[in-house]
This record gives C-alpha cells, sequence and structure tokens, in this order.
C-alpha cells in the first residue's frame, strides 16, 4: 500500500520510483533528547552538549555551545548521538534540523528529537533534511504542530511522518548537489561581505585624503578644497503645472529611485492629477528630509525627466563637482551620520536644502573626483554582480 512517486527533475541516470514510507521505516528510534534540568552538570570542558539554539538552517551552529561533564552524559546514554544522527527543534523554531557530522560524535543534547538511522546505507540523513527545508517537508512538519504561542511538535508524530524516498544512491547524489550549491553560496556571500568591508575601509581612507589618485604624469593632483555641500549645490524646485505625463518615482534607501508602479502596487491612475509634484531632470538629485538619516538620496540617471512627490527636496551639481564623486560621497556613511548631526526635529529628524547645505564637503580637482569615482564605481558593480 504504498504509493510511487517519480520527481519532475532528476539526475538522468536514476530510473527507480520513489517510495513513500513513514520515517519511522529508515529511523527506528525516534525519541527525545533528555528533558529535565541539566544546569548543574554544566562544566566548563567536557562533552558538548546541544540545544534548540544550535540547530539552525540545517546546520550546527557552535554559537553559545553548552559542556556537560561526563558523568551526566554517561548517565543519559538515551540522548548520546551518534553521527548521521538528524536533531530536530522540538518546540518554538520547530522543524528546524541537522545532521550530526563527525565532530559532534558522542555529543549530548536537550529537549531535540533524536532520528537514529538503522543503517546509513539505507538513508541519506543529510538528503531528510534537505526535504524538511523543502516546501513540501515544511507542509508534513505543520500538519503535525500544536500549540498557540509556542509551537511543539512531538516524537511520536514524527515517526509517523511520511516523505518520498528514491534508492539511497539517488537521496546521496542529491544531498551531494544540493550541498555544493550552499558551499558556492556561503563562498559568494562571504566574498560580497569581504567587498562591502573593503570598499567601507577605501571610503573612510579616501574621503580623509589619505589614499590619493595621481595624474598621468604620476604628479599629485594639488589640495583639497574645504567647504561646504552648499558650495557645490545648487536648490531645485519646480512644480509639474502642466501636469506632464512622465514616470512618478520614489527614492528608496536601497536601491535609488524606483518606479512608484513597482515600488507600490497601485498603477499610476490615468488622468490622475499630479500638478503638485515636482519635476525632476537627469543628473539632478533627490532626498526625502525625513528618510535621509537612512541614507534616503539619490541621482537620478533614468530618463530625461521624472516626477516625485513634492516632498522631496532637488537640488542640482554644480561644474566644480563631477555626478558620481559627489554621488559616492552622499552615500558614504559618516555623511549619512551628518545628516541626523545637522538635522532638526524631535521623534523624526528633518533635513531640508538650508541645513544640508552646511554639511561639511572636501573635494580636489575634478580630474581627481573622476578617478575616485572611476575606482568605487567599479567596486559597486562588483558588488551588484
Amino acid at each position: 500500500g504504498c504509493k510511487m512517486i517519480a520527481p519532475k527533475l532528476r539526475f538522468s541516470e536514476f530510473k527507480d520510483e520513489w517510495i513513500e514510507l513513514s520515517l519511522k521505516e529508515y529511523y527506528s528510534k525516534i525519541r527525545n533528547g533528555f528533558v529535565g534540568v541539566a544546569t548543574p552538570f554544566y562544566v566548563e570542558n567536557g562533552i558538548k552538549y546541544l540545544q534548540g539554539k544550535n540547530i539552525k538552517d540545517g546546520k550546527i551552529d557552535p554559537k553559545g555551545l553548552i559542556y556537560i561533564s561526563e558523568d551526566f552524559h554517561h548517565k543519559k546514554n538515551n540522548s548520546q548521538l551518534k553521527q548521521n544522527d538528524i536533531l530536530m527543534v522540538q518546540s518554538g523554531h520547530v522543524g528546524e534540523c541537522a545532521v550530526v557530522t563527525q565532530d559532534y560524535e558522542n555529543a549530548n543534547c536537550h529537549a531535540l528529537i533524536i532520528l537514529s538511522p538503522d543503517h546509513n546505507e539505507k538513508v541519506n540523513s543529510h538528503f531528510v533534511v534537505y526535504y524538511f527545508y523543502s516546501h513540501y517537508g515544511k507542509k508534513r512538519i505543520s500538519e503535525i504542530k500544536t500549540g498557540n504561542t509556542i509551537e511543539h511538535v512531538l516524537a511520536s508524530e514524527i515517526k509517523e511522518v511520511t516523505l518520498n524516498f528514491p534508492t539511497p544512491k539517488e537521496q546521496t547524489k542529491i544531498a551531494e548537489f544540493l550541498s555544493a550549491v550552499d558551499d558556492k553560496i556561503s563562498q559568494l556571500s562571504r566574498q560580497l561581505e569581504l567587498l562591502n568591508q573593503y570598499k567601507k575601509g577605501v571610503m573612510q581612507k579616501i574621503f580623509s585624503q589619505e589614499i590619493r589618485f595621481k595624474n598621468e604624469n604620476g604628479e599629485d593632483f594639488g589640495e583639497w578644497v574645504d567647504g561646504t555641500l552648499g558650495d557645490v549645490t545648487t536648490l531645485v524646485s519646480r512644480r509639474n503645472k502642466n501636469d506632464i505625463n512622465a514616470e512618478i518615482y520614489s527614492v528608496t534607501n536601497s536601491q535609488g529611485f524606483v518606479k512608484q508602479n513597482e515600488f507600490f502596487e497601485d498603477r499610476r491612475v490615468a488622468g490622475e492629477d499630479t500638478s503638485n509634484y515636482k519635476i525632476i531632470y537627469k543628473n539632478e538629485f533627490a532626498y526625502n528630509p525625513a528618510r535621509i538619516n537612512v541614507g534616503s538620496i539619490a541621482l537620478f540617471d533614468k530618463e530625461e525627466i521624472g516626477i516625485i512627490s513634492s516632498l522631496y527636496v532637488c537640488f542640482q551639481a554644480n561644474q566644480n563637482v563631477s555626478l558620481q564623486f559627489l554621488n559616492q560621497f552622499l552615500n558614504w556613511e559618516k555623511t549619512i551620520q551628518n545628516y541626523s548631526l545637522y538635522g532638526e526635529g524631535g521623534v523624526r529628524i528633518y533635513l531640508w536644502y538650508p541645513l544640508f547645505s552646511k554639511i561639511p564637503f572636501s573635494y580636489p580637482i575634478i580630474q581627481e573626483q573622476e578617478k575616485i569615482a572611476e575606482f568605487l564605481t567599479a567596486i559597486d558593480e562588483r558588488i551588484d554582480h
């Protein structure tokens, strides 16, 4: 009486049907880890004692790991762990699970559900863990969850949960493939983190003039001018009196300008009156005076003309400053801190243009600005990529 299933996407060398089986067919020992008071047995160095907080995103996270005495560990032989056991969070983040790796062989655990396979040759625990993080696996768990404020699952119910199993060989191939994808993702995340840190460090050094660029002949570009943002920008304010039919934009703090109908669900209504909006031209800047302290400022380079809310402050740069150089400076974390310092207001800080224009701004001649901007923009492109 078991259903036969074949997946939509699979490795070509496998032809066998998948079979629906309950977990107890492969994991005859499904039980709870130690439930009770273990605090008197905590020690500085001893047996690893895993808790719910150590099971995250399919892995064992050693952060805040606790150790128990050898003596206590031996008494609690029912909750001793072996490699390839599966640990599942029983209450709270129900269904989070991980495979016990070699590092945790012979560890012990607290209030987790332990699934021990009868034979490692018959089932691949990594496959089962990936399964539980799939849409289908999560659904299976949610069908047996109980509790309102804090959710629970019971070991007795986990035993009866059914999954679709291919042959052990195919399970392993799938698990190894997904694990390779995980590794790739974590490498890319790490690269992104390092690039972001690098950019932060480099901006600090550039704007404090620790790093200088040189001209074609290898000479310095000369002294930087100390001034304010008001020296290189001019306020612009054009009402859309003639109600021109251009796209409406919003400024976000992560993606800069976005079309309002992509950012908000509501499309622009035909014939909607936008005469109280402002007009912005290509290569002008706009910011939200109430949200600039979280970096809500951007250069408009999407098209020749756009419409923005009348709340926004709009300004142009003069010819002493490169647009991209200024844009990098305006989005530098130090400048963003200054927006809060120079703004006014209580709970919500507003930075109107007269206050914005007082913010200190030092800059080199335009040729060095362009070199700096090129360099920083190249890093941004790598980050986006």
